[in-house]
């Protein structure tokens, strides 16, 4: 399963996406689901995070303080999960 952050255009909102093994689509979650419930609900589905990748990245202005800092804006985890 992946889980894929990644902003909504134009104004930078960001949304949530859920592909589950053999679904065609992604399921899509607003940002104003918390991302700890989301995770919490895969975890309670028996998903372990497997790894993490950033696709793409933004240089921010005034990010946190720091002028000219790189923040990811497109984020990947692969989940996996025993079979029984």
């Amino acid at each position: 399963m992946s889980f894929e952050w990644r902003p909504a255009e134009p104004f930078w909102q960001g949304k949530y996406k859920v592909r589950r093994p053999g679904a065609k689509e992604s399921e899509e979650f607003p940002v104003e689901k918390q991302y700890a419930e989301l995770l919490n609900e895969l975890g309670a589905e028996g998903w372990e995070l497997s790894t993490a990748l950033i696709l793409d990245t933004v240089v921010s202005t005034n990010g946190a303080g720091f002028k000219n800092a790189g923040v990811p804006v497109s984020i990947s985890w692969t989940f996996k999960r025993q079979v029984s």
